[in-house]
Formats: structure tokens, C-alpha cells, sequence
């Protein structure tokens, strides 16, 4: 595994409110090439104080789901010459299907700006083609919050 860092970062999405698990940004490995994810978060940009708060977690996902963007990753140290494989999807018409148990998960104020959650419990390692989502629920909270995504993975 090369020790290049990369990071994915989704554009704003305004939230929806209801009870359903919404993807936020989706990380896919590069064929016969493990990734680990080192850090994930969620940042919120909401208005009113009393909002409930949000939902979010990281889990693996079966596929890419359906209209998504593809972001080109970024790199930590731009003094290295490799060019990242990891592919990262934002802005889903249809979110991927998540699988199996969260790895992580959490709950954010909604009104929680700047670096957001960044969550630092593990590491946990992708195999070559596979994916793994931030995803949020806004449960009962207020429609239209900002919410953007962040995934660091080191390949």
C-alpha cells in the first residue's frame, strides 16, 4: 500500500428532512489496490439553534448508486508525484445501498461549522473495488441545512 494520502470532500448538499439514510459522499477503492480510510466527517451549516440534531455514519456500500458526481481526490502532500486512484462520488440522484454494520457513526449539531466531526476511532481498510459512504439523517430537523461530506484515505 503507497503511503499517499488523499481526501475526498463533497460540495454542499442541502439536507433533506425525513427518516431515510441519505448518501453524502462515496469513496471506491481502485481495482487490486487496497485504500484506508483514516478519517471521515460531516460538516453542517444550518441557521436555527433548536434544530434536532443529525445523524451521520460510515458504512460500506454494494454500489455506487445512480447520478452521482465524480470528484477528482485530492492530494495531502502535493510534493509527491503519484496521482490518486481513489474515486470519489457526491450529488446522487439515488444513494448507494449501504451493507452490513455502520464502522462508524455519530451525531452532529446542525449548526456545526468549520472542520465539523472528524472522527479518528480506527482504521478501517477497503479491498480493490470497494466502497464505502458518508451518509446523514435528518430525522425530524429542518430541510435545506448544508451538509457536506469528507472522507481522508490513504492508499
Amino acid at each position: 500500500m503507497s503511503r499517499l494520502r488523499t481526501f475526498g470532500k463533497g460540495d454542499p448538499v442541502s439536507a433533506i428532512a425525513d427518516s431515510a439514510w441519505r448518501a453524502l459522499i462515496l469513496v471506491t477503492a481502485p481495482a487490486n489496490q487496497r485504500g484506508v480510510i483514516e478519517k471521515w466527517g460531516v460538516t453542517a451549516r444550518g441557521v436555527v439553534n433548536s434544530d434536532k440534531p443529525i445523524k451521520v455514519r460510515l458504512i460500506r456500500a454494494s454500489d455506487a448508486g445512480t447520478g452521482g458526481s465524480a470528484k477528482t481526490a485530492g492530494k495531502k502532500n502535493t510534493n509527491f508525484s503519484e496521482t490518486p486512484q481513489m474515486v470519489y462520488t457526491h450529488n446522487f440522484s439515488t444513494s448507494p445501498t449501504p451493507t452490513g454494520e455502520p464502522l462508524d457513526e455519530s451525531v452532529i449539531h446542525p449548526q456545526q461549522g468549520g472542520q465539523g466531526v472528524c472522527l479518528e476511532r480506527g482504521e478501517w481498510e477497503l479491498a480493490g473495488g470497494e466502497r464505502a459512504m458518508v451518509q446523514y439523517m435528518n430525522d425530524g430537523g429542518t430541510a435545506s441545512i448544508p451538509l457536506s461530506g469528507k472522507l481522508d484515505v490513504e492508499e
